[in-house]
C-alpha cells in the first residue's frame, strides 16, 4: 500500500495527486495571482474583488476568454475522467465554488475564506465594468432572461 503524502498537518492518499504552492510551482507566475493546484489544475487564490479585477483586466484582451467556476462535482469529474480535466485545463480561471473545494484548497496551502460563486461574481462584474463593456447572456427560458434583465438594469 503506497504510504500517504503529508502537507502540513494533513495526509492525503499519494493517488490524489494534490500539489501545495511552492516556488518552484510553474503554475505561479511573478505578477499573477496565486494558485494552488489541485488535480492538476491552478485554481485561483481570490475573493470576488480581485476575481472580478481579474476578469476585466482579460476582458481588455482581443482573445475570447473563459473562467470555469469548480465545485465538487467538477473536481471528482476532472479526476476521473482525464479528457473532462484537459477541457478545464484550457480555461483562463478556475475558480472554487463550493466551500469542500475550499476547504481542500486550504488544506493545500491556500488562505481562502469564501468561495467564488459564481451568480454572486456576476453582481460584482457588472457593477464594476465600464460602460464599454458588453455582456452575453445565454441558457434558461426566455422568461428567465427577461426577469435577469430587468433585475440587471436596476443594478
Amino acid at each position: 500500500m503506497p504510504r500517504p503524502v503529508r502537507l502540513g498537518t494533513r495526509a492525503f492518499p499519494p493517488h490524489l495527486n494534490m500539489h501545495a504552492p511552492s516556488p518552484s510551482n510553474p503554475s505561479v507566475a511573478a505578477n499573477a495571482l496565486a494558485t494552488v493546484e489541485i488535480f492538476g489544475l491552478a485554481f485561483l487564490q481570490a475573493d470576488y474583488a480581485s476575481t472580478t479585477a481579474e476578469l476585466l483586466r482579460l476582458a481588455q484582451r482581443p482573445a475570447p476568454r473563459s473562467a470555469a467556476f469548480c465545485p465538487t462535482h467538477l473536481l471528482a469529474e476532472a479526476k476521473l475522467r482525464d479528457e473532462f480535466r484537459r477541457v478545464l485545463a484550457t480555461f483562463d480561471l478556475r475558480l472554487p465554488d463550493g466551500m469542500p473545494v475550499v476547504w481542500l484548497n486550504n488544506a493545500l496551502g491556500g488562505r481562502l475564506h469564501d468561495r467564488v460563486y459564481g451568480p454572486y461574481l456576476m453582481r460584482h462584474l457588472i457593477q464594476a465594468a465600464p460602460p464599454s463593456c458588453r455582456h452575453f447572456l445565454f441558457g434558461g427560458s426566455p422568461e428567465c432572461l427577461r426577469e435577469l434583465d430587468a433585475a440587471l438594469r436596476k443594478l
